[in-house]
């Protein structure tokens, strides 16, 4: 009989605390993030009147002008600086064997030229959110890049870039043969 009793309460207690739950937490206020409403005395807050008046960007050195997109239509690339346009299949970001031939190509031609580099321009179908479609186009092209830096090319002479669905067709069902070209990295010569 005890161990019944023994059971029964310890069957009780067990389930009281398992269905009883947590007390919610509250909507935060302005004042529990870092910055403050006002700062107050919190130790973590950043009065703005105390910070240096040293400019923005001192110390840093400039990104390397050759990768300048300036003359490229604002980030897309032209058709005649374009060396290769590697093509993957749906959520696919490994560089498929029919294709890498057109990399060996690029490399031979980087290898023959020591001043030329190149970006790593990655581009998804519009299928799936924003955010992952920029994820996947960056899988591709750092494939792309992995592939050529592989091939003996160094890894400063290419660079990666994601545009996701920003060119992608939205009328073109996701089995229609033309979307594949929705779903490639295009290898830009940016000399």
């Amino acid at each position: 009989m005890k161990k019944v009793s023994l059971y029964l309460a310890t069957l009780f207690l067990s389930s009281s605390i398992l269905f009883t739950g947590c007390e919610s937490d509250p909507e935060p206020t302005a004042d529990d993030t870092l910055a403050g409403a006002t700062g107050g005395n919190r130790p973590d807050w950043i009065d703005p009147a105390t910070i240096s008046s040293t400019p923005l960007g001192e110390g840093l050195t400039p990104r390397d002008s050759s990768f300048d997109r300036g003359g490229m239509n604002g980030g897309l690339g032209r058709q005649d600086q374009i060396l290769a346009s590697i093509q993957f299949g749906f959520d696919e970001f490994t560089v498929p064997s029919g294709e890498r031939g057109k990399l060996d190509q690029v490399s031979s031609y980087m290898q023959s030229n020591p001043n030329s580099k190149v970006i790593a321009e990655g581009h998804t179908d519009w299928y799936g959110t924003t955010e992952y479609n920029l994820g996947l186009g960056d899988r591709r092209a750092n494939a792309v890049r992995d592939y050529i830096v592989r091939l003996g090319i160094s890894p400063a002479r290419v660079e990666v870039l994601s545009l996701g669905e920003l060119e992608a067709d939205p009328d073109l069902d996701k089995t229609h043969p033309s979307v594949i070209d929705d779903r490639r990295v295009d290898v830009i010569l940016v000399e």
